[in-house]
């Protein structure tokens, strides 16, 4: 079953556990929603596909549990937080999660249980605060995190739970002495 209640642009808010258990494959929420609720969909183990309004501030606690959201896209561009157990034990292949920019906290538990997850795309600024055993379950060495600068790879390798990770290096080709230009020096 599909909900797309785009259309509905009064709707600003998703109450606390309004969806649950729902009997859903897919859903698309309109821009104007400035609020999902605590567990809004905890449970609609039918859940393939969630369009989330691209300014919403933060993933709520319990979004994603016990569905088969596809995690690649489904964080807002504009989020700062990822909630506690926000996709708790949700099992798929999924090439590359895409974290945004924003973000600037993950919390407890939040990608405990995600298998199948190859790369995380984080192109922040800064490395984003971490609740507790945010990915506890997951095999991280095997796991890349891409991020946007070597200087932010190396901040990524020295933060707890983020060290875990097989931290990417960006390498220009034909940098030799890996000064971040290519000039006669590398010759």
């Amino acid at each position: 079953t599909l909900l797309d209640a785009t259309a509905a642009t009064q709707l600003a808010t998703v109450n606390d556990w309004a969806l649950t258990g729902a009997a859903l494959s897919s859903i698309a929420l309109p821009a104007s929603v400035t609020t999902v609720g605590r567990g809004a969909l905890f449970g609609a183990t039918e859940l393939t596909s969630a369009t989330l309004p691209q300014a919403l501030d933060e993933v709520p606690d319990y979004a994603f549990v016990a569905t088969k959201v596809d995690m690649a896209h489904v964080v807002p561009v504009e989020a700062t937080a990822i909630g506690n157990y926000a996709f708790y034990n949700l099992d798929q292949a999924v090439d590359t999660v895409f974290l945004p920019a924003s973000l600037s906290h993950i919390g407890d538990r939040a990608f405990a249980g995600t298998l199948g997850i190859k790369n995380y795309a984080v192109p922040t600024a800064s490395v984003p605060t971490l609740g507790e055993l945010v990915w506890e379950g997951v095999n991280q060495p095997v796991v890349n995190v891409k991020t946007a600068s070597n200087e932010l790879s190396d901040a990524f390798a020295q933060a707890d739970q983020w060290k875990e990770f097989h931290i990417l290096r960006l390498y220009l080709l034909g940098d030799v002495n890996n000064d971040t230009r290519v000039n006669v020096t590398d010759i």
